[in-house]
């Protein structure tokens, strides 16, 4: 089957644009060679290229992989380092494009294995003033452009879309750069979102007030397509689009000029919109979002086209008679990269997310599955917000013994994640994704306050108390960064003794010694929070700043991930060297586990999410090897969290091509160097020795993605792991006993009486329930 693609492939590439295939067009996926690079796709002399920020690729025509052709860190113009933000074509004609400290257009031509440049235009920023941004660097202000989001060439004018300032709105400006003369013009028309060139010297537009997207139910957001003329500066309405559109991040757009008809990506798909408003799928995509760069779709030929995300670049046909035939359907989301992973390798189904749809319970979502009125194949959920054991008895989910993959993933894993997923010594839920959810601490603050790590729930008081006495007037130190209430102690109080109960197999009851030695402990320490400095307004950028260089001591109702914990540990160690005044070092995200008194036993709560079956469902052989699909497509950090046997740290997949690139690039300085005089050979030596410090920093903090140690704190926190369920979070989350808790700290109640009435609606809640 590769060669047969191979072949097709190379005589695509040998046919001119527009001319089509007589074979049968498939699809197929190529994976990028760099994760989140934000690249773009250019068809450029019947090749396609793909350019992320270092490197530029051709599609190999005789492989369904990318092979390099020139390192875009050493680019160069007349002798001297060229950067290069991205590359756009207008049929023959190829541009390099920068925007930055510099914005500038240069002629380019593909040669061989390199770039080359001429013609350098620079472009007028006058526009982009407002837009600008800074950074510091040896005490001097460094003003630079941003990028745009889109970009597109008609009639020898380079359009542009670029966010506008955040604090005025979320929609986008659209700017004009002449390639010949850099002249530039910013356009009235408002709300246009999306760009691509239609035909006349004009552009076909999709509109949407993103002012209104959310804030109000009149709004009809589905985007209006237009035709936008620059001559005059107008938009001409064409119609809207069918339906709201989900995952066209700004580039997914094409004129198809044979049909008169608009390609644009939407969720999992790319739709074609006749101009009578008539719309049809015509390719199925992997995933919800793309996040492409400047252009995240070209054709390759007539009826084929190549859409790229941060992960990926999909080659699709467009005749919707070459859709998948078979499809599946899931309810729930999940990590969007491992859904991506496990699709490629079922490119025959069109897997589809359930989107816009909600069910409040466990019933509502059974008697959906019941009816088949949405067709769920699969369902993602937590049992921590969900009644999952009863999903389970009732019989909504298909057992899932035959499996061997499923089989072998569940006894790998940890007994706390294979029990939820088991009823009656039977598998009917597979875990895939783990996080712990634990209270944090802020080492190196606790270092420089004498402070000791927390151990139980009344270290964490003490701690709360000797801020108060010692810090809370002073301006370096916060007690937790999101200005902590005293109704939210009382929930962590809450939380620590049911993990408490959960973790012993105890029945949970308010009515003990320990939480009313908790509860007080709360009580005595109510003050602290009558007087607690509020956030400051997001919209004061100054004051945010400020308020988020200060160190946070603690943090809670926090998701703590092992990349998490292997990134505090690497930062904290060159932040301990002095080389880096590090976010890590401001922020509370090393997790503790800890008891809710000393000598009692510590648990650490975790949250997790689980795949099922839907026993009633038509396609259970797919929705089976969809499962098996996702657990093959674990990464390495995901087998590690999930797998008590995979303990090899991680090396950092992009370090060596990283280091070489940079050398490369000082390289090119220190070439620069021996021939600068005067003010450019001094900034040019500071420029090298920030990039030596940086490249020793670099060669400390990022070899491993996930280091041994990191490993190690991982596994001694799992051990104390508990997984509160639904109906063990009824103390917290069931509405009648949250109304008692808001009673008792708004002082309506004194602790007895709330614990009295508590363990009522308790007992009560679990003779209902029987």
């Amino acid at each position: 089957m590769k060669k047969l693609l191979a072949l097709i492939m190379a005589i695509a590439m040998m046919l001119p644009f527009g001319v089509s295939i007589a074979e049968e067009t498939i699809n197929f996926d190529i994976k990028l060679p760099t994760e989140y690079s934000r690249g773009s796709l250019i068809n450029y002399n019947n090749n396609i290229y793909f350019q992320d920020y270092s490197k530029l690729y051709i599609l190999d025509k005789n492989t369904d992989e990318l092979k390099t052709v020139a390192d875009m860190i050493s680019v160069e113009y007349e002798g001297e380092p060229a950067r290069v933000g991205f590359l756009i074509n207008d049929g023959d004609k190829l541009y390099a494009v920068t925007f930055g400290e510099e914005c500038v257009a240069y002629s380019a031509s593909i040669e061989g294995e390199s770039l080359k440049l001429s013609n350098r235009i620079k472009l007028d920023t006058e526009h982009l003033e407002n837009l600008a941004q800074s950074y510091t660097i040896d005490d001097e202000e460094v003003r630079y452009a941003p990028s745009p989001q889109v970009a597109t060439i008609v009639d020898g004018k380079l359009y542009c879309l670029f966010n506008g300032d955040y604090q005025v709105t979320q929609n986008l400006m659209l700017i004009s750069f002449d390639l010949e003369t850099g002249e530039s013009r910013q356009f009235e028309s408002e709300f246009i979102f999306a760009i691509c060139p239609y035909k006349d010297g004009k552009l076909l537009a999709l509109t949407v007030d993103y002012d209104k997207l959310y804030s109000t139910d009149e709004y009809d957001n589905r985007p209006t397509l237009c035709v936008f003329s620059p001559q005059d500066d107008s938009l001409e309405e064409i119609g809207k689009l069918d339906k709201v559109m989900h995952g066209n991040m700004f580039g997914g757009m094409l004129y198809e000029e044979d049909r008169d008809a608009l390609l644009y990506i939407d969720s999992y798909s790319v739709m074609r919109r006749f101009m009578d408003g008539t719309t049809e799928k015509c390719a199925h995509l992997p995933t919800e979002n793309i996040w492409g760069g400047v252009n995240s779709i070209i054709f390759i030929e007539s009826g084929r086209i190549a859409v790229v995300d941060e992960s990926a670049i999909y080659v699709r046909s467009t005749d919707p008679e070459k859709l998948p035939e078979k499809s599946l359907t899931v309810f729930g989301y999940f990590d969007e990269e491992l859904a991506k992973a496990a699709a490629r390798r079922m490119p025959d189904v069109a897997i589809n997310v359930l989107q816009d749809k909600w069910f409040s319970s466990a019933q509502d979502l059974g008697q959906a599955l019941i009816s088949g009125e949405d067709g769920i194949d699969v369902i993602v959920l937590s049992p921590t917000w969900i009644d999952f054991n009863s999903l389970l008895s009732k019989g909504y989910a298909e057992k899932l013994n035959a499996s061997e993959t499923i089989r072998q993933h569940m006894d790998r894993t940890y007994p706390v994640l294979k029990e939820p997923g088991m009823f009656e010594e039977n598998i009917y839920a597979i875990p895939i994704w783990l996080e712990l959810a634990p209270i944090c601490y802020n080492p190196s603050a606790f270092e420089e306050l004498g402070l000791t790590k927390p151990e139980n729930f009344f270290d964490i008081c003490d701690i709360m108390q000797k801020w108060h006495e010692d810090c809370a007037d002073e301006s370096e130190y916060l007690l937790d960064r999101n200005a902590m209430r005293y109704e939210q102690l009382l929930s962590i109080m809450l939380k620590t003794y049911l993990l408490n109960s959960l973790g012993n197999g105890e029945k949970i009851v308010l009515d003990t010694p320990l939480f009313r030695e908790m509860a007080q402990r709360c009580e005595s320490l109510r003050q602290i929070f009558d007087d607690m400095e509020e956030m400051p307004s997001f919209n004061d950028s100054q004051a945010m700043d400020e308020y988020f260089s200060r160190k946070a001591l603690l943090g809670f109702d926090m998701y703590v991930s092992l990349e998490n914990i292997s990134q505090y540990i690497i930062q904290g160690s060159v932040y301990e060297d002095d080389e880096i005044d590090s976010w890590y070092a401001a922020e509370p995200i090393m997790p503790v586990c800890i008891c809710a008194k000393n000598g009692l036993s510590k648990f650490m709560p975790i949250e997790t999410t689980y795949a099922l079956v839907n026993s009633q469902s038509n396609n259970k052989e797919i929705a089976i090897e969809y499962l098996e699909n996702i657990i093959k497509s674990f990464n390495d950090i995901q087998q590690i969290e999930l797998y008590l046997d995979n303990n090899e740290p991680i090396i950092n997949e992009d370090y060596e091509k990283n280091i070489s690139d940079m050398q490369l690039g000082l390289k090119k300085l220190e070439g620069t160097l021996a021939k600068a005089e005067g003010a450019e050979k001094t900034t040019t030596e500071n420029n090298i020795e920030t990039i030596k410090k940086y490249i020793e920093r670099y060669e400390k903090s990022s070899k491993y993605k996930i280091t041994e140690e990191a490993i190690k704190v991982y596994r001694e926190l799992m051990d104390c792991a508990v997984l509160p369920e639904f109906s063990d979070s009824t103390l917290i989350m069931q509405g009648d006993l949250n109304n008692l808790l808001s009673r008792y700290y708004d002082g309506q109640l004194n602790l007895e009486q709330y614990i009295k009435e508590a363990d009522s609606k308790l007992k009560l809640i679990e003779l209902e329930g029987q």
